[in-house]
């Protein structure tokens, strides 16, 4: 076997084998970012709740859904097994990325470069960011399978092949309603150049009609249950989410734009190398190259929208910022410029060592966080008055922002809200004391699901350890009032509802 037939199988090995040793951190502790949440939505799916009539949260509906189906095969609450699963998917996304690569250049040598640029990356950030099995990771798969299938045999108007791809983007916008950025960066491709595309009317209505299909069959189903209503109060939900970040402090916002970029700077560097020499080629540069720039472009838009910075954001650019790093690669090692600064030539031959180490030092110091952190206590005297006080179908209004609370006492969080944040408003940062507004007309509907299924106990923070108790807010007097005073168990606040009385 020759070195060029054994390179590509050897790169997809490494990056499959980098996969497998860069994830060890996240079997260190049970949740990272938004996993607790993610789970205790899937519980209550199981326990036979509808999303977004019984569990309502900004998200789209697939994460909550991704969890439920994990922990209906391998069990509740098996975390592990979602890891496992995510392991799998940014596999498959590898391997989709070198198939990606090779539809969008097929003269390159090595398109399974991109196998171990997609992994590394994927590896060298925070791991709570980078690591969780969050709605970024999940949709990058339908992402690149999407752009595969938009993008092969030199972008040719396939019809089967458009309306695949455009499904396969709407299933990833129902992980993350940003994965349409894919589909911009197509039609700003076709309109850019559009001299190079036929049948453009007909492109457009075969990718929208694969993309809608996924969305219908969706809004199909809750039309079908009667649950039009919660879907415009989930509606109602975005709207309020959109407009509700907090003050743009700029230390911060740099602090997380630093983290960020604190691992993928190789990366960057070699797709901004890309970036500029296909602005500099302008009507010479081709479509495919046009796509990966407006592909890089509009993936890495939505990190900056709304003016919250979350790292994890930007875990939906990596896939389009790798194609730009490997055309950069490929450019270097098939013509090498004499007029390149020796600096630049050395990092480009180094490029893949130095993402390797990035990627090492990160799960070096992932691995040292999570396997030294301590899990939450067991709280035996809570497990045990909980078991006393309700039965397993008993519901707990979470009044309190205690996840482990519910994984420890085997309950379901009461009413649609597993937070409060929305009912009453988030807490401003750098502000004591106060909030910003909570979604409107939410506190009726609140209203209503209390009193249609009262939960049988109340967790709150113990008095004057919270600025927002419970107690503080006049609407929940009336509920209050059927349960007994808080009792204080291993550090929290519980009421108890008090018995019916009997006729």
């Amino acid at each position: 076997m020759s070195a060029r037939q054994h390179q590509p199988r050897t790169l997809v090995a490494f990056a499959l084998g980098a996969l497998v040793v860069c994830s060890i951190p996240v079997f260190g502790t049970r949740f990272l970012n938004d996993m607790a949440f993610y789970s205790l939505f899937a519980d209550k799916l199981l326990a036979g709740g509808v999303l977004y009539r019984d569990a309502m949260d900004t998200k789209p509906p697939l994460v909550f859904l991704h969890y439920a189906l994990v922990f209906k095969v391998f069990g509740l609450n098996n975390v592990a097994a979602v890891k496992v699963v995510t392991m799998l998917w940014l596999g498959a996304s590898a391997l989709i990325m070198v198939a990606l690569r090779r539809a969008l250049a097929p003269a390159a040598a090595v398109p399974a470069i991109a196998a171990p640029l997609f992994v590394l990356a994927s590896f060298a950030g925070w791991g709570q960011d980078f690591l969780s099995s969050n709605t970024e990771i999940l949709a990058n798969l339908f992402i690149v399978a999407g752009v595969w299938l938009l993008v092969a045999r030199d972008m040719g108007r396939r019809p089967l092949h458009l309306v695949a791809g455009g499904a396969c983007i709407g299933i990833a916008s129902l992980y993350r309603y940003q994965s349409g950025a894919a589909l911009l960066a197509y039609a700003a491709t076709m309109l850019l150049r559009h001299r190079q595309f036929d049948r453009k009317l007909v492109r457009v209505l075969l990718v929208g009609a694969g993309c809608v299909l996924p969305v219908a069959a969706f809004v199909a189903y809750y039309a079908r249950i009667g649950a039009l209503d919660d879907l415009r109060l989930f509606l109602a939900y975005q709207r309020h989410y959109t407009r509700d970040a907090d003050d743009l402090y700029w230390p911060e916002a740099l602090g997380q734009i630093g983290k960020t970029v604190a691992g993928l700077w190789p990366l960057l560097l070699l797709a901004a190398w890309q970036a500029a020499t296909i602005l500099r080629k302008r009507a010479m540069a081709s479509r495919q190259e046009i796509f990966q720039l407006t592909f890089a472009a509009f993936s890495a838009v939505p990190f900056f929208l709304g003016g919250r910075l979350f790292p994890h954001y930007f875990v939906q650019a990596i896939p389009p910022l790798v194609l730009l790093a490997a055309d950069r690669l490929e450019i270097a090692r098939a013509a090498p410029d004499p007029a390149r600064k020796p600096w630049r030539a050395w990092f480009e031959a180094h490029a893949l060592a130095i993402m390797v180490a990035a990627a090492a030092v990160f799960t070096a110091i992932n691995g040292a966080y999570f396997w030294t952190r301590k899990d939450d206590p067991p709280r035996s005297d809570l497990v045990a008055f909980v078991a006393a006080h309700s039965q397993p179908t008993d519901q707990v209004l979470l009044w309190t922002w205690r996840p482990e609370l519910l994984f420890q006492t085997g309950r379901t969080f009461a009413t649609r809200q597993l937070v409060n944040g929305p009912l009453i408003g988030l807490p401003y940062r750098r502000r004591p004391g106060q909030r910003r507004s909570g979604v409107p007309g939410l506190w009726p509907i609140y209203l209503r699901d209390l009193a249609a299924a009262p939960p049988k106990l109340i967790f709150d923070a113990p008095p004057g350890r919270s600025e927002w108790p419970i107690e503080r807010f006049p609407q929940l007097a009336p509920l209050l009032a059927g349960y007994g005073a808080c009792q204080i168990v291993d550090g929290v606040c519980i009421y108890v509802r008090k018995p019916a009385p009997q006729p």
